[in-house]
C-alpha cells in the first residue's frame, strides 16, 4: 500500500530543496569555467529577499575568486555574506537606504573593467 502522505511530503520537500536560493545559484555557477588569467575580478552586486542566500550560492561555487559587491535586501533578510557588504532597506515601499543600495551597486558596476566579472543577483 502506497504512502500517500509520505509521498506528498518528499515531493514537497524536493520542490523546496530544488528552488532554494543558495543552491539554484551554487548548482548554475558549478558550470560556469573561468580559466586562470580570463578575469581580474569577479564581483556581486545584487537585491531583493534572496539576495544574500544566492550570494552565499556564489561564494560556495566560486570561493575566493568573489573579490567583493554589494547586496540590498529587504528588512530582517540580511544575512552575514563573507567579503560582501549587506544593506537592508524597506519593501516593497522603497526608503533612502533602497535608493543608497541601487547607487552602491551602481558603483561597484561602473568601477569594474573589462576584465572584470560583475555578477548581478536579483530576486
Amino acid at each position: 500500500m502506497r504512502d500517500l502522505r509520505g509521498d506528498a511530503e518528499r515531493m514537497l520537500r524536493a520542490a523546496l530543496a530544488a528552488a532554494d536560493p543558495r543552491s539554484a545559484v551554487r548548482r548554475a555557477l558549478e558550470r560556469v569555467e573561468l580559466e586562470p588569467g580570463q578575469v581580474d575580478r569577479v564581483l556581486v552586486i545584487g537585491a531583493g529577499k534572496a539576495a544574500c542566500a544566492m550570494a552565499l550560492g556564489a561564494l560556495d561555487a566560486l570561493g575566493e575568486r568573489v573579490s567583493g559587491g554589494v547586496l540590498t535586501t529587504k528588512d530582517g533578510h540580511g544575512l552575514p555574506v563573507p567579503g560582501l557588504e549587506v544593506l537592508e532597506a524597506a519593501h516593497p515601499v522603497p526608503d533612502e537606504r533602497g535608493v543608497a543600495g541601487a547607487e552602491a551597486a551602481l558603483r561597484v558596476a561602473s568601477e569594474a573593467t573589462e576584465r572584470d566579472l560583475v555578477l548581478c543577483l536579483l530576486s
